[in-house]
C-alpha cells in the first residue's frame, strides 16, 4: 500500500511540475508576442511615416552617370 501511495504523490509531483512548466511557457509566448506585435506597429511607423521621400530635393531621374561627382572638370 504505501508503495502505491509513493507512486501516486510522485505523480501528482510530476503534474504539478509540467503545469508550472507549462504556465511559464504560456507566459513567455505571450510576452514573445506581444514583443513582436511592438516590433511590427515600429517597422509600420518607419516605413509609413518617417523615411518619405520629399518631392523637392528627392528625384528618382537621378542616375550614376548624372551625378555631380561624375562630371569631369
Amino acid at each position: 500500500m504505501a508503495g502505491i501511495e509513493e507512486k501516486a504523490n510522485a505523480a501528482e509531483d510530476d503534474a504539478r511540475v509540467a503545469r508550472e512548466e507549462c504556465h511559464k511557457a504560456n507566459k513567455c509566448t505571450h510576452d514573445l508576442e506581444r514583443q513582436l506585435m511592438e516590433l511590427a506597429e515600429s517597422v509600420v511607423y518607419i516605413k509609413g511615416g518617417r523615411h518619405r521621400r520629399h518631392p523637392d530635393y528627392d528625384d528618382d531621374s537621378d542616375t550614376d552617370a548624372d551625378s555631380i561627382d561624375n562630371v569631369e572638370d
